[in-house]
Order: C-alpha cells, then sequence, then structure tokens
C-alpha cells in the first residue's frame, strides 16, 4: 500500500479534518513525526510516496459515517516487498539476506522490521480509538508462491493476537493487484488472492477489475487507486451493516479491448461469469488463444501486436464459436514519423497521440494547430498525450519542454516556422488523397538537389528541380518550366517535402491530366518570419529574390536542363508569401511568364487600391494583358480570408479573367497548397 501514482490536486483538497493518519516514520522534511496524529492529506505511508488505496477509503468511511465519526489509518508499507517482509519468523532473514538493495532504505525507515513498528503504531492508535479492520494489498511479489495463502494467515494471526484483537470484529480486507483485464503484469497472483477466504475464513477479497493503471501495467493510476479506495470502504461499510452510497468512478470499468499505451500489446475481455472455458480467436494469432477468468467473471487475454492494424476477432465460449466478429481499430504510426517508430499515431477520428521521453522534464506540451496540450507523466518519465480531432492535412508541431520548444525526436524534421519543426500527417480518406498519394503504377519522375553560384549574392545557392519521367529517355525532348515558390518561414525544401509534388505531378502526367513539365523550386529569401530582423519593411521582406530568380535562376536553368524557352514556356506560382511574390516579379515583368498563380498569397490590397496603376499597371489594359497572361489563377482555403476571392471577383470585373478556387474546410496549410496545385496544373501550357 506504499503507492507508485503521483498524486493530482484533487487529492489534496475536499479531505475532512476528521480523517487523520498516524505516522509511522519521521518525514525527511520535518512535516509529520513517527506516532502522531495527522489530516490525512498525501502521501500517507512515507515521505515522497505516492497515492494508495487508503487515500480514497478514510474519505469514503467518512461520506457514509455518521457526523462526529473519525477514521484513522496508519500505513506501514514497502513497495515490492514480498509477505516474508511482515513474518515475525522471517523478517530478519529477510532484511539481511532476501531483500534487494533498493529497498534497503525502506526497510530501515522502518529499523528493518516493518511488522513491529506497524504493531507499535497500532497500540498508539488503540488509546484513541478501535481498530475496525485491516487492509492488506500485496502478493505481486509472491505470486508464484502457494504457500502464500498461510504466510498472510500467519500474519494475520499474529497481528490479532498481539493487539488482542477477534477475527470476528476486525476482518481482514485483501485486494487484487493490477488486473488481467488491463494486461496487469502481476495478474497471475489474483487467482491466489481470490482464493484467499479458502484460508482465512474472514478475510474479504477487493476486486481490482476495471481498475486503471501506470503504462508499466504493475501499478494503479491515480485515478485507480481512488476507485481502489472506494471498493475497499463498501466492503467496509457493508460488514459494519452500513448501507453505503458510494459516487463510483464510471471510467474505471472493464471494456472490450485495452490497448495498451505502446501499442505493442492489447488486453481483450469478454464477460461470461457462467462460462467453463472461453479462448479467443482471431489473424493475431495461430491458434484460439486461452482467456483467463477474473473474480468478477470477465475472460481476458493479452497478446502481443507487432504492426498497429485493423484486426477482426471473436470468442469461443464452451467449445461454440460466436456468430458476431469484432474489430480491433488501431491508431496507426504517423506517415511522417522517422522510419520503425509506431509514435506520434493517428486514430480513425484524426486524433494524434504523442509520447517522448523526459525523465528529468517538469512539465512537457505538445504545441500544434493553435493550441497548447499538457502531457501526462508516465511511469520511467514517459510523458503522453491525445489531441483533440485535427484537421486533415500536414501540421508543424512543437514538443515544449519546461518552456523550449523542440522538434520530436520520433518524427521526421521539416523547416517551416523558420525553424527545422516536426510535421504530422493527419490523413484524408485514400479516395481524397489519391492525387498526391505515390502510385506505384505510374512512371515517376526524379527531384534532383541541385547548387549553384550566385554573383548577387556572392554565395552558393540551391534548388529542387523536378524532371518528369520520361525526361531520361527522351534525349530530345524539351520541356516548359513551372517555378514554384514556398511561403515565409519555409524554404526550397517545403514544395517537395511538405507539399508532396512529385507526386502531384506524376499522377497528373501519367494520367494525360497536365503536360510534362520541369518545376524549379527556389530560395525566396523569405525562410524567416517578417519582423525578425530590425528595420526590414513588409515591402523589402522577400524582394531580393527577384532579381535573383530573373538574372540568374532562370538563366541557370535554361542552360542545364532541356527546357523550352520564351513565356509561353514558364509559369510561376507560390503559396503565402511565395504568392505575393509571384505577383510582385510576374505582374512587373509581363512576356516573362504566361501562367500566373497564387495559392493564399499574402496580397493585401487596400480598399482604395488604383487598380489601373498596381504591379506599374499590368492590369490597365485588360486586353493587353490577357495576351501576355493566359491563366491567373488565385486560391486559397475556405477556412481563411486572405481575400482571393475579392481580388479575383474585382479583376473580373475590370475584364480581367482571374480564375478563383476554393479549398473547402482548409486554412493556411499544406493540404490548402495542394489543391491549389492540383487545380493549377491542367492550365498550364496547354
Amino acid at each position: 500500500m506504499e503507492g507508485a501514482a503521483r498524486p493530482e490536486h484533487v487529492d489534496s483538497v475536499g479531505i475532512s479534518d476528521r480523517y487523520l493518519t498516524l505516522a509511522a516514520v519521521d518525514y525527511q522534511d520535518s512535516s509529520r513525526v513517527m506516532g502522531q496524529w495527522y489530516k490525512a492529506l498525501p502521501p500517507l505511508c512515507r515521505y515522497g510516496n505516492g497515492m494508495s488505496p487508503a487515500d480514497y477509503f478514510g474519505r469514503t468511511m467518512l461520506e457514509n459515517l455518521p457526523d462526529g465519526h473519525r477514521v484513522g489509518v496508519i500505513n506501514v508499507a514497502i513497495g515490492g516487498i514480498k509477505i516474508e517482509g511482515f513474518m515475525k519468523s522471517e523478517i530478519e532473514n529477510y532484511a539481511a539476506n532476501v531483500a534487494p538493495d533498493w529497498m534497503k532504505n525502506a526497510l530501515a525507515a522502518y529499523d528493518n522490521d516493518p511488522y513491529a513498528r506497524l504493531v507499535d503504531m497500532a497500540r498508539i492508535a488503540q488509546k484513541d480509538g478501535v481498530i475496525e479492520g485491516i487492509l492488506m494489498h500485496q502478493g505481486e511479489s509472491n505470486w508464484d508462491d502457494p504457500e502464500w495463502p498461510l504466510k498472510v494467515k500467519e500474519v494475520y494471526e499474529d497481528l490479532l493476537e498481539d493487539l488482542g484483537l477477534s477475527a470476528d470484529e476486525v476482518p481482514l480486507l485483501v485486494g487484487e493487484v493490477v488486473n488481467s483485464d488491463r494486461g496487469g503484469t502481476s495478474a497471475g497472483a489474483n487467482p491466489m488472492v481470490d482464493r484467499i477466504q479458502e484460508t482465512i475464513p474472514t478475510a474479504h477479497v477487493i476486486s481490482s477489475s476495471g481498475l486503471t493503471n501506470l503504462p508499466d501495467h504493475l501499478h494503479f493510476n491515480a485515478a485507480g487507486y481512488r476507485e481502489f479506495g472506494r471498493r475497499y470502504a463498501e466492503k467496509m461499510l457493508e460488514l459494519m451493516g452500513i448501507d453505503a452510497v458510494i459516487k463510483h468512478d464510471p471510467a474505471q470499468q472493464v471494456v472490450p479491448v485495452l490497448l495498451h499505451e505502446r501499442g505493442d500489446r492489447a488486453t481483450f475481455n469478454y464477460t461470461d461469469p457462467d462460462a467453463s472455458e472461453v479462448k479467443f480467436s482471431s489473424s493475431l494469432v495461430e491458434e484460439p488463444a486461452g482467456m483467463t477468468r477474473n473474480m468478477d467473471g470477465v475472460w481476458s487475454v493479452t497478446l502481443p501486436i507487432d504492426r498497429p492494424d485493423d484486426y477482426e476477432y471473436t470468442y469461443i465460449v464452451d467449445g461454440k464459436e460466436l456468430s458476431e466478429t469484432f474489430t480491433l481499430e488501431m491508431p496507426k504510426p504517423a506517415v511522417t514519423n522517422v522510419r520503425g517508430n509506431n509514435y506520434p499515431q493517428v486514430d480513425d477520428e484524426g486524433r494524434a497521440s504523442f509520447r517522448v521521453r523526459a525523465p528529468q522534464a517538469k512539465e512537457v506540451l505538445v504545441d500544434i494547430c493553435g493550441k497548447k496540450y499538457p502531457m501526462t507523466r508516465g511511469f520511467g518519465g514517459e510523458w503522453s498525450v491525445t489531441t483533440d480531432p485535427l484537421v486533415e492535412g500536414f501540421h508543424y508541431y512543437f514538443i515544449v519542454v519546461d518552456g523550449a520548444s523542440v522538434a520530436d525526436p520520433m518524427s521526421e524534421s521539416f523547416y517551416g516556422c523558420g525553424v527545422m519543426a516536426s510535421g504530422i500527417e493527419i490523413p484524408e480518406s485514400p479516395e481524397d488523397a489519391a492525387y498526391y498519394t505515390f502510385d506505384p503504377a505510374v512512371p515517376h519522375g526524379q527531384v534532383r538537389e541541385c547548387h549553384y553560384w550566385s554573383e548577387t549574392e556572392q554565395a552558393m545557392r540551391r534548388c529542387f528541380v523536378y524532371t518528369p519521367a520520361e525526361y531520361e529517355t527522351r534525349k530530345n525532348a524539351r520541356y516548359p518550366v513551372l517555378y514554384l515558390q514556398h511561403g515565409m518561414g519555409e524554404d526550397e525544401r517545403g514544395w517537395h517535402q511538405q507539399g508532396l509534388m512529385a507526386n502531384i505531378l506524376d499522377n497528373q502526367i501519367a494520367s494525360g491530366k497536365c503536360e510534362p513539365m520541369i518545376v524549379v523550386m527556389d530560395y525566396g529569401n523569405c525562410g524567416y518570419i517578417f519582423g525578425s530582423r530590425r528595420g526590414e519593411s513588409r515591402d523589402e521582406f522577400g524582394a531580393s529574390f527577384g532579381p535573383i530568380l530573373l538574372d540568374e535562376i532562370i538563366p541557370y536553368i535554361e542552360s542545364t536542363f532541356r527546357v523550352k524557352k520564351g513565356s509561353d514556356n514558364r509559369a510561376m506560382a507560390g503559396l503565402s508569401w511565395g504568392g505575393k511574390q509571384t505577383f510582385d516579379i510576374a505582374l512587373t515583368n509581363l512576356g516573362t511568364f504566361s501562367y500566373v498563380g497564387a495559392f493564399s498569397g499574402a496580397i493585401f490590397l487596400p480598399p482604395q487600391t488604383d487598380w489601373s496603376t498596381l504591379y506599374d499597371g499590368a492590369f490597365a489594359d485588360p486586353e493587353a494583358f490577357s495576351e501576355k497572361v493566359k491563366v491567373l489563377f488565385m486560391g486559397m482555403g475556405s477556412e481563411e480570408n486572405f481575400g482571393a476571392d475579392r481580388m479575383a471577383a474585382s479583376l473580373n470585373e475590370r475584364g480581367i479573367d482571374a480564375i478563383y478556387y476554393e479549398s473547402p474546410g482548409t486554412a493556411h496549410e499544406w493540404l490548402t497548397w495542394r489543391r491549389c496545385l492540383n487545380e493549377f496544373l491542367p492550365m498550364l501550357f496547354r
């Protein structure tokens, strides 16, 4: 009953002054002195311990006892100790020769004799009240010892004798360990616990069925201990003849399938108290697996899960297979994970589950989609959280450890938000995602990393260049070029890695939806967040890219790759700030690009805009504009307010054919821009 779960805020408030604990040791912070009564604030056992069933046992007792009654507990316990550590005949040898080294300090706190300390404290308590019962929670360490019930009997009878108590008046309440229906690692001890009444007639078993546990599946978590304490109290009140009213936690119940925290195991439960034998049948096992029955008639089996997937299963009850089949729908590892990692995971409703190991951290959060989710610390310093359902598509996120935002080591990193960030893909349906999904049945182009010297910057620059699959086989063919730009805080990797543009091009070219083309993705000199450079104006941000594109990038591409020259064979598009750059460059250099696109373009025009002078008068003559620009495309997500719809409508009113596309249900995000690219490509080079 030492307790492993950390008490939470709720566990330290609302405690009656009539619920007391007798300190069995001196607390190292001097807050409690051995042999003195204190208000029963956790921890009740020793300084630094966790919760135990005793915490909510006393609370629940007082809720059902008449006013004026007091409840006191004496908690003498050592986590992991064998029953021999409380046997008068065995404790000396146990403390000296059997107890592991890590237990020595705890034993020393009781002068190497926890049984004697319990008796000493109980005698003090008897001066102030009457001992009504003995609560016990132990067994994991003796799970395979057939003599355990007899050893418990010896301890119980010694206590009764040494304290002058009667078994008929002082029952023994014995609790189960983490149950088989929760995948308990020591659940094999429970059948032994359940039969304790055969050896001790005045013993009563407290079921642990359905109680939640820590990720180690050895210890209950705080919620599990709360409910366990209520169950102990319910039995004690029943034995006292009191008709109790107890508010049980509905979450503390048996579930049909319990998927373990790491997703590497699952516990399957089937309730039938009348069955003699139940087996589990599924593709998870070569032969039907036998199941274990607990004291409440719940049959359980815990099985390894080698690969997260959806599995069908059923049960064979007393030799007859059920006609009904069930499905285990497991969250899947995100496609953006580092290879071999099961986390982060995404379930069918778009919730993302994250795990990170940070034993020394005091607070860990996940920052994603504009919300910070506090993570829960588990056994061994592993933190976890599951988000609300997230919008489909690609999202940047960060792990925030004690205030510092860092990348998740289990996710691939992507350059976004001006730093290397983690990213996660919340999948659409296979049908909706088909256009940007790798299709092994179609020919695939290449994305090359190219380096060239910039005289303007006196530095090496990098671009990524997509060439269609046929580029390698049609040696004399030449191709038109799309110059495709990223947004603020991103770089030349964005469209290839986050945007999956190669898959979109491959699929469209294979289906004949768009013309084979070369796509160039270069750094737009806006890979940091605007405002981070002192004194830089909005007009200056990223403006240095224009001359580099016109004077260096285009000549480099046209001298390195087999491309068609001339404006009819050039297109330019960009997302967000890259959309603004596209308009700034292409519309002030009419005759250079015949196809122009802005996806969620950061083009914010005031109401008093003079359209005749905008972009050096590009829109002043609609007829002349249409001769030079064959396609003017603007798109955005329905959930963002970047004004592309209003700008397109204004241009159409002025005789400029502006095509507008709206991505349903998306905001300022990569799914919007993938969809925009998918709409834009078929319009090019026709």
